[in-house]
């Protein structure tokens, strides 16, 4: 693959982690030191990022380097889905999300002060909503039936790219930590 299209495709990638994490143009450029223009140039591909500049960027957008080089994998996909449909279980069950976060991830530090307030100042709403894609209370519904509306429920919310953007060490089929971009 030639460089223009290497660069096309992180660019790309880029301008999606950026959008998933709620992070505009002007924040980007603010933080790398240049300006807007220069970070919509990023995004297009016309011009190369450095390893200094895009390691800036994860930190930023809150996703591993490693998501910006190359599409996540199906199997990738799969293991962040089924680590959220945990999380929303463990909501469901009571937990309070940070917890249940920090449940899944072995890891409490991913989550910053801000973060773990709005998760649970969220939780009687994101409880609602499963509610809703479920059709009745939570109470009504058996096992296998629950993992099915949680799945449908992460899909609704999280499209498969931005699913793509939290996978870490996801997939290896250990209780790992992964980061998730700041307010999803």
């Amino acid at each position: 693959m030639d460089e223009v299209t290497q660069n096309q495709q992180l660019g790309g990638r880029m301008r999606r982690a950026a959008e998933a994490s709620g992070v505009d143009a002007e924040t980007v450029a603010t933080a790398l030191g240049v300006k807007s223009e220069t970070v919509y140039r990023m995004y297009q591909g016309k011009i190369t990022v450095s390893a200094a500049r895009l390691r800036q960027f994860a930190d930023l957008v809150g996703v591993p380097v490693a998501s910006l080089y190359e599409d996540p994998k199906p199997e990738e996909v799969q293991a962040v889905a089924e680590a959220l449909v945990r999380i929303f279980g463990d909501l469901m069950s009571g937990r309070a999300p940070d917890e249940a976060f920090d449940r899944e991830t072995a890891s409490p530090l991913w989550l910053n002060p801000r973060v773990r307030e709005f998760l649970n100042s969220q939780a009687n709403a994101m409880r609602a909503a499963i509610e809703r894609v479920a059709g009745r209370p939570w109470d009504a519904i058996d096992g296998a039936e629950k993992h099915r509306v949680l799945q449908e429920f992460v899909h609704m919310v999280l499209p498969e790219e931005d699913l793509g953007l939290l996978r870490g060490q996801a997939g290896n089929g250990e209780r790992s930590a992964w980061p998730l971009p700041a307010g999803k």
